[in-house]
Parts: C-alpha cells; sequence; structure tokens
C-alpha cells in the first residue's frame, strides 16, 4: 500500500494535432501520458484503477464545458500510462481554451474537494490532475500542471505544479492536509483539528492584520490558502530560489494581488533582522523530510518566534531521522503546545497520517542571549544543547532519555558562561525531563 495520498501526475502534458480521418474530415488529436504515484514519486500506485480523462473548453466569456471523456484503465504494476483523445475538428473552435483533467472515474463530483479525495468509502482516493489551458495546434506548456481544489463552497484554489522530478515544486501531502485543516476552521462540526489546535489558530488570526512567514513554501499552498480564506492575511512566502517560479505562477493564479508574495531566504545564510520582529504567525509544512537541514532551519524558527507569536507546522512522518528535528527544537526552548492527525490514506485503522503542530517559544521563562558560542567537541545531537546560554546560570528544558550524554557548559566563578574553557560531556541519570542548571 502507498503511504499517502496518490496523486494522479502527468509525466508529458497534452500535446494536439490535426489528423486527416478522411478527405472531408478530421480530428484533432490530445495525447498526454500520466502516472499514479506518492508525493515525493518514490512509488507507484499498487492496485488497479479506473481512470477517466476529461477535456474542457472554455470559450471567450464563456463557463468550462465538458467536450469528452475517455476511460482508461491503470494496471498494476504500470509506471505509466498513455492517455490519447480525439474530437470532430468541425466542432473545434480555434479561439477556445481547452483543458485536459484526469482522475479516478465516478468521482468527479467529490474529487476535487477538500476532504475527500482523502477517504472515500474506506480506500485511498486518486487526487486529480488538470492541464493548464492550451489551444488546439499550439504548443503547450508542458512544464507545468494544475490542481484544483474546492476549499469551500465559494473558493475554489488553484496549484500550479511542475511535471518534471524537482520534488521542491510539486505539491506535497502534508501541505494539502493543513490546508484542509484550516479550511474547515470556521465548520464547528468538522473534528479535522482538536479543539486546542483550532483556538491557537483563531487567536492568531484574530488581528486586524496578521503578518505571516512561511518557511520552505515550496508551491505555497499553505500560505496561499491562508491568504485566500483571510482577508486580514499578508502572507510572505519563502524558499530557495528554485522556488520563486511555481510561487509566483500561484500567487497569480489566485489573484491574491498584495496579499502574498515570493521572497527567497536561505536557510543556511544570515537571517534579515527586520524577520526577527515582523511576524505574527510562522507556518511550514513538509520541512522535516531531509536531515541535513535541520540545524539552520531550527536556527531560523528560533529566530524569528518569540513570546507574542506561534509555529504551525505539519509534516508527514517519514522517517526515525525526524526525532532529532524536535530534539532540537527542545533544546532551543521551543515547545509543541497542541497537535492533530489528520488521516490521509485508508480506513481509520490502517491510514496514513501527517500531524499538524501548533509550536511556540517559552523562552520568556528563561533570559536566552542571541549570540551563543561555538561548541566544542560536541556530537551533531548535542550541539543544540550546548549552544543555549545565559549570562548568568544556565537553563536548558529538554526530553533526557537514558543514559544520554549532555553537554555541560563551562561557566566562571560568578556563574557566567566562560567560551574560554573547553566543553565537557557527562552523564545523567534517566529521568523524563531534567533542567541543567
Amino acid at each position: 500500500m502507498m503511504g499517502g495520498i496518490t496523486h494522479c501526475r502527468f509525466l508529458k502534458a497534452p500535446v494536439t494535432k490535426l489528423e486527416a480521418k478522411s478527405p472531408k474530415s478530421a480530428v484533432w488529436t490530445i495525447t498526454a501520458v500520466v502516472t499514479l504515484t506518492t508525493d515525493l514519486g518514490e512509488t507507484f500506485y499498487e492496485d488497479n484503477a479506473t481512470l477517466e480523462a476529461i477535456l474542457y473548453r472554455n470559450g471567450p466569456g464563456s463557463a468550462e464545458t465538458a467536450v469528452l471523456s475517455k476511460t482508461v484503465d491503470w494496471t498494476f504494476p504500470m509506471r505509466a500510462l498513455k492517455v490519447v483523445l480525439q474530437v470532430d475538428a468541425a466542432k473545434c473552435n480555434p479561439k477556445h481554451q481547452y483543458f485536459l483533467r484526469v482522475g479516478e472515474k465516478d468521482r468527479k463530483a467529490v474529487q476535487d474537494v477538500w476532504g475527500q479525495y482523502m477517504m472515500v468509502q474506506g480506500r485511498t482516493s486518486v487526487l486529480p490532475i488538470w492541464s493548464l489551458p492550451f489551444r488546439l495546434g499550439q504548443k503547450t506548456k508542458e512544464l507545468f500542471v494544475e490542481r484544483r481544489l474546492q476549499i469551500r463552497d465559494d473558493r475554489v484554489l488553484k496549484v500550479v505544479e511542475e511535471t518534471g522530478e524537482s520534488i521542491a515544486r510539486h505539491i506535497w501531502d502534508a501541505g494539502l492536509s493543513a490546508s484542509l485543516v484550516l479550511a474547515s476552521l470556521d465548520n464547528e462540526r468538522s473534528n479535522l483539528a482538536s479543539p486546542e489546535l483550532r483556538k491557537a489558530i483563531r487567536a492568531c488570526l484574530n488581528r486586524d492584520h496578521v503578518n505571516i512567514l512561511e518557511l520552505g513554501a515550496g508551491c505555497g499552498t499553505f500560505g496561499i490558502t491562508f491568504a485566500t480564506l483571510f482577508e486580514n492575511c499578508l502572507v510572505t512566502l519563502t524558499d530557495l530560489g528554485l522556488a520563486k517560479e511555481i510561487a509566483d505562477l500561484n500567487l497569480k493564479a489566485n489573484s491574491l494581488g498584495d496579499r502574498a508574495k515570493f521572497v527567497e531566504l536561505d536557510w543556511t545564510e544570515p537571517l534579515p533582522e527586520h524577520y526577527k520582529t515582523s511576524f505574527g504567525l510562522v507556518i511550514m509544512t513538509d520541512c522535516t523530510y531531509n536531515s541535513a537541514y535541520f540545524e539552520p532551519l531550527v536556527g531560523v524558527i528560533d529566530a524569528v518566534l518569540n513570546n507574542n507569536n506561534r509555529l504551525l507546522m505539519a509534516y508527514k512522518r517519514r522517517h526515525e531521522d525526524e526525532k532529532e528535528f524536535f530534539e532540537l527544537m527542545e533544546a532551543k526552548g521551543l515547545e509543541v503546545t497542541c497537535r492533530t492527525k489528520v488521516a490521509i490514506e485508508g480506513d481509520t485503522e490502517t491510514a496514513q497520517h501527517a500531524d499538524l503542530a501548533s509550536l511556540r517559544s517559552n523562552r520568556g521563562l528563561f533570559p536566552w542571549t542571541s549570540t551563543p558560542p561555538k561548541p566544542r567537541s560536541l556530537t551533531k545531537r548535542h550541539r543544540s544543547i550546548a549552544s543555549a546560554h545565559c549570562t548568568g546560570r544556565i537553563h536548558i528544558s529538554f526530553l533526557l532519555p537514558c543514559s544520554q550524554k549532555v553537554a555541560q557548559l563551562p561557566t566562571t566563578a560568578s556563574g557566567a558562561f566562560n567560551d574560554t574553557a573547553p566543553t565537557k560531556l557527562v552523564h545523567f541519570k534517566p529521568v523524563p525531563y531534567c533542567t541543567v542548571r
């Protein structure tokens, strides 16, 4: 069984060709290649599925109209499926735009609605894909495709993603799940979020203006959902320059104007000073998959969080190394205040989950300084512990595993931190929580 949402993905976006069927008639042939896979594309759909390809027409000033549809079968162990449709050229208008949508047959009514694409009748549902608009006979934009997700009765979110292999330019499971929770925030009958998490999110949004920072935005799904649903939110999407093009396309597709923007941000570079005081809410999704970036990411989070804001993060548990991320967070005085689980596959007994958590800084309890010394002779696991210090006595709160070595930070006789003395590793007895003073 696949671990998460099943994504229908274009490997090749639609290509059109005019072909003569007889001396007096011709047809337009529309060809595309799709696959069924996970968000990271590491496994393919391990079952059979009946898909439906639907060609839509959109004339100037008119709504989208279905022109024709065709059923195609995905058979395990397929990795790619070719889709071919033909339409009578005499019935086509070169001024019209066309879209190709591929999803599971007989699920059109529910597939584009949040909450239904994940669990339908106790089994995995395929998240459908839309092509970008194209005209017959003209070269299509093969690089990009689109998801259309109705987050509320009157709001449809459009998420452009790439057809290629760059994971930074695709939508991911936790981002979708987090947006689902956000869209259900005002639905009191929804049980997607715990009451505590719902209250925490509402408290952050209960202001005239809320400046939101999204870290590792990628396509920007979560941040754009905030800006789409809540007009008092001003969202800054940040990521490496690789994500700028796809993020800008999504900002334009959702007509957000000046309520959302993309800014390039590298976690390994010095953080601009204004980031440390500008944001009432920090958000991120699917950022804990690569342990190589845990330390710089936690450093950025530590810099932008204060006693007046929160971090709202969503992640899908993919490997054991993710525990290190939360150890680093806790060593920085950043604590999880509430969390919820969102099922993203299968029935309630076997479902995969995405975790959505709210975190805040507890540094108001301790006089942390802003320029920790460089730790010496420490393993990677302990560097963040050694970097937390204060000008008086040292206060570090963290979860302590059995017989775990913990950094003992050297101090002078007056209790001040001594940056010239060597750092030592000492053993503490196994207790649930430990405070080093």
